[in-house]
């Protein structure tokens, strides 16, 4: 028997809901690096939950819902993973078929993107606890996985998928596989061996010793195994993100090594670490941005603490710097309902480690449509990195690694020393070698700093408002705007996930001028603007508490000269306020703060805060000098709807 490099052929049966094949992904992913060379490796998937709701009962002693949540609390205790349990009590999975199926379509195009959107699924479900079988998650997935998404969904369409999903369930009959994970092993002689029954196992390395004895069989013990011992860093490049106890199956280092040079590189900025339950998850760190661990600075002050000030409290504590944040009193989450976090202002999020929970409690926006009152399609878009998540959800995620927030108003700077503080509301003021201003749109700070340039209003006019309302048309992952050409009119519908909603309905004051902000006015302007629409959409306007809606007067400001005084550095908003159709306000704020943090971090000895300014200034003037330009054209696109009819993408994204 001469093989000579002929593979073995490995079939491993599995299913995106398998908890237990997401805790055995490390040590097969180990086994593969092992003996990549000598294998051929097929993934099928095998059907493990058709329908939930017509789940005969598991347990006599309990629901369904209440076994697999202590099933998965049981799995994460033994094995030091996650698995985000709380899902079958509070939103059920319907089914793996769907997700299931979509495998088998990307499939089509490439197994090794089929095995990225198998694990970005799995991602999803036991990490962030998303249900798989919903088709907005499909999409996210499988656009995160690099793939022709046009060819995806016509294979999913037409049926081809379904045939090969139904072609995989059956060859698993065919086998005789009960449980996930099993395998079928065979050479080119047609021997084959199969481990089927995993519950006779007692642990994962039982698993891969019967697949090793099974592999030299078929071989006659010709293959030889490659070191298994590999850098936690090298690992930690392939793979989106992994916790201590997957390093150690896939290194074969103990514990106390890993975390040895898992602190070194977390230190100089090179990983980012993410918490989940109880589990420090880690991954390589992809963004611009780098926090080095050391102390830059004795005191520092932010004053405001919006988005932009809680993200830069955050990425300070990680640099080991205390922050104290000073925020008006009861405006901390007032002043917006939510925000489309675009590629930027995502990245930001991810150096701090938190962009997967922003996508936990936020909502994907796969595709834009925009169309006429009648519904007639007039433009549409697929995109990529855009995620709906409220003000609330967003702050709170931010807050959870920030410094300490005191409730109080800045009035003014004043000079001390050479050097600017701040001056609140109680007549105390501060003593800090630093000033970051994000006190917002309507800045004090900027104002005094800056006499002569000055906020001025445009025509522009948004009505926001956020509502709850079930069983409706929405696609899931869909931006839809409303356009009313005529009337130079759009109203946008955003879904932020379990049935909410914001909407805002932009105009022209010049055009349909409104007389004031009260309840009853925003109330029936909005109402006979939705004129001719679709009943559905009718429905979230109509449903909605218009008390809790508000009058947004869109304002633009020239591109400052500099963004600091001394010691005091304007960010976000109070630097430069953009306007809403740019979509850029917040994530140019987080962009902001992710850029000042990672430059003084990486201070060096002989250079001053001020150099560190200006080179802030320096990378950041051209962007929010072209954001200020899209944001003018956006808008006398839309002030002139009615005359050239010329809509454009009401994105800044770039």
């Amino acid at each position: 028997m001469n093989l000579g490099f002929e593979k073995i052929k490995i079939v491993y049966y599995t299913d995106p809901l398998c908890s237990t094949c997401w805790s055995f992904e490390p040590y097969i992913q180990k086994f593969l690096s092992e003996y990549s060379l000598f294998i051929d490796f097929e993934i099928r998937m095998g059907g493990l939950l058709k329908d939930f709701a017509g789940l005969p009962q598991l347990e006599s002693k309990s629901t369904n819902s209440e076994h697999l949540l202590k099933l998965w609390q049981s799995e994460s205790k033994k094995y030091g993973i996650h698995l985000e349990s709380d899902i079958w009590t509070k939103k059920q999975i319907k089914s793996s078929f769907p997700a299931s199926e979509a495998f088998c379509a990307i499939q089509m195009q490439s197994a090794d993107k089929a095995d990225v959107f198998l694990r970005l699924l799995r991602e999803s479900l036991f990490l962030l606890g998303k249900d798989i079988s919903e088709t907005a998650v499909i999409n996210t997935c499988a656009m995160l996985s690099n793939i022709d998404f046009i060819k995806f969904k016509s294979d999913l369409k037409s049926g081809e998928a379904l045939k090969i999903f139904q072609f995989q369930i059956d060859e698993r009959k065919k086998d005789k596989v009960r449980f996930f994970p099993s395998f079928v092993i065979e050479n080119s002689l047609g021997e084959r061996r199969k481990i089927v029954e995993n519950p006779n196992f007692n642990t994962f390395h039982d698993v891969i010793n019967q697949l090793e004895i099974y592999f030299n069989e078929l071989t006659e013990g010709r293959i030889l195994k490659k070191n298994s011992l590999q850098n936690p860093l090298d690992i930690l490049k392939k793979y989106e993100m992994l916790c201590i106890s997957e390093l150690k199956v896939l290194s074969g280092l103990n514990e106390k090594k890993i975390q040895k040079v898992i602190d070194s590189a977390y230190n100089d900025g090179l990983l980012i670490k993410e918490k989940f339950g109880a589990i420090i998850y880690w991954k390589w760190n992809q963004t611009p941005y780098r926090y080095k661990r050391h102390r830059i600075i004795d005191q520092s002050v932010i004053i405001g603490g919006g988005i932009c000030g809680s993200f830069l409290s955050s990425a300070l504590a990680i640099t080991a710097n205390t922050a104290l944040t000073y925020e008006r009193k009861g405006e901390l989450r007032t002043g917006g309902i939510g925000f489309l976090l675009l590629e930027n202002g995502l990245k930001a999020l991810d150096s701090i480690g938190c962009k997967t929970k922003a996508y936990k409690k936020g909502n994907p926006i796969n595709f834009f449509r925009a169309i006429r009152p009648d519904g007639t399609i007039i433009f549409e878009k697929t995109l990529n990195n855009c995620l709906a998540i409220s003000r609330e959800d967003l702050l709170s995620i931010l807050e959870d690694g920030s410094n300490e927030i005191i409730e109080k108003e800045c009035m003014h700077l004043i000079d001390s020393n050479g050097v600017n503080q701040a001056v609140f509301d109680d007549e105390s003021s501060s003593k800090a070698d630093l000033l970051f201003v994000t006190d917002g749109v309507r800045s004090k700070i900027r104002k005094q700093l800056f006499p002569n340039v000055e906020l001025r209003e445009v025509h522009q006019r948004e009505i926001v408002c956020f509502v709850n309302i079930p069983n409706q048309k929405m696609q899931e992952d869909l931006f839809l705007k409303v356009i009313n050409m005529d009337e130079s009119k759009g109203i946008g519908f955003i879904p932020l996930g379990n049935d909410n909603y914001i909407w805002f309905l932009q105009f022209s004051n010049d055009l349909n001028p409104i007389q004031n902000s009260d309840t009853e006015t925003l109330r029936s302007f909005t109402i006979q603007s939705i004129e001719g629409f679709p009943d559905y959409l009718k429905r979230i306007i109509l449903a909605s508490d218009f008390s809790k809606s508000f009058l947004w007067i869109s304002k633009r400001m020239e591109l400052l000269p500099k963004f600091h005084n001394k010691n005091a550095i304007l960010l976000g908003d109070a630097a430069h306020p953009l306007l809403a159709l740019t979509s850029q306000g917040a994530n140019s704020a987080l962009e902001d703060a992710a850029i000042m943090v990672s430059l003084l971090s990486d201070k060096g000895e002989n250079e001053s805060i001020e150099e560190i300014f200006q080179e802030f200034y320096d990378l950041r003037k051209d962007a929010i000098a072209h954001y200020i330009k899209e944001g003018d054209l956006l808008s006398a696109d839309f002030h002139d709807l009615s005359v050239n009819k010329n809509f454009k993408l009401p994105l800044s994204i770039h």
